[in-house]
């Protein structure tokens, strides 16, 4: 993909110890995951399957397996180019 757009990441406080748990238990799919969330994170089918748009009352979110059990809930903010990542560990 030759999309340059790049977004700043940002993990919320309530996310931060679920998030750093996973970047020790699953540093390559982490890497992966972060490079994602900064080049093109509503871009769904660059991930073969593994983030979705939710729906419902979080219908303003996006969803990542990291692993099969363990889920990175993130919001993207097109305007000002971040993304927010308010959930990060096993599927909640």
């Amino acid at each position: 993909m030759t999309d340059t757009t790049c977004y700043k990441l940002l993990v919320e406080k309530r996310a931060l110890d679920g998030w750093q748990a996973l970047e020790v238990q699953h540093p390559d799919e982490m890497a992966e995951l972060k490079l994602f969330l900064k080049q093109h994170p509503t871009n769904l089918r660059a991930t073969s399957g593994k983030a979705k748009k939710l729906r419902g009352k979080l219908k303003k979110y996006y969803q990542y397996d990291v692993t099969y059990g363990d889920r990175v809930r993130y919001q993207v903010n097109k305007a000002e180019k971040t993304v927010a990542v308010i959930y990060a560990g096993s599927h909640p």
